[in-house]
């Protein structure tokens, strides 16, 4: 029915903002990184400029002069084969009619790069510094799918966010190392 499709969406996007609060969390323990949540806008009033849609996790390390943006996915919510291979589809295929989660990721970060000095300013960081961009998607647990080998950015479960990245295929090596 309507009704429980929509109690369903209610709960995993609740289940979701949960999973980018704990992605969120873990970031913020490490005191070189500032970490902000949601992140849908910078200014006010005629002044606000926004990115294509809400960037999950925006993480600042002024001391590397980095800023990353992190999509989060939560893919416990797929519990049969069937879901997983739907959600997937989602983040990693776009059609005619519909970008995938990755897009839309590329776009806001592709936003980010072409407002640089704004964020900047924003964030109160100098903007006289070689600023680079990073992007990653960050799931719940880990999918093993071909899907998520090339989807244009480094994926790794929140598991991977940890000191010993000897596990690691090169490109979530380098990427993590950068934290």
């Amino acid at each position: 029915s309507d009704a429980m499709k929509a109690l369903i969406s209610r709960h995993a996007n609740r289940e979701g903002e949960v999973f980018n609060d704990e992605v969120a969390d873990r970031l913020a323990r490490n005191p070189a990184l500032i970490v902000h949540r949601r992140f849908k806008k910078i200014g006010t009033g005629k002044n606000v400029i926004q990115p294509p849609g809400d960037i999950d996790v925006l993480v600042i390390h002024e001391e590397r002069s980095r800023i990353y943006s992190l999509e989060c996915k939560n893919l416990a919510f797929a519990r049969t084969p069937y879901e997983l291979a739907a959600e997937l589809r989602a983040l990693t295929e776009s059609t005619p009619h519909h970008r995938s989660l990755i897009e839309k990721h590329q776009r806001r970060v592709d936003w980010l790069r072409v407002n640089l000095e704004a964020v900047c300013v924003w964030a109160k960081l100098d903007p006289t510094k070689q600023w680079q961009v990073h992007s990653a998607v960050v799931v719940d647990e880990h999918a093993m799918s071909p899907k998520l080998q090339d989807v244009g950015e480094p994926v790794f479960a929140l598991d991977d966010m940890r000191e010993d990245l000897a596990d690691f295929g090169v490109a979530k090596r380098e990427f993590l190392a950068t934290f």
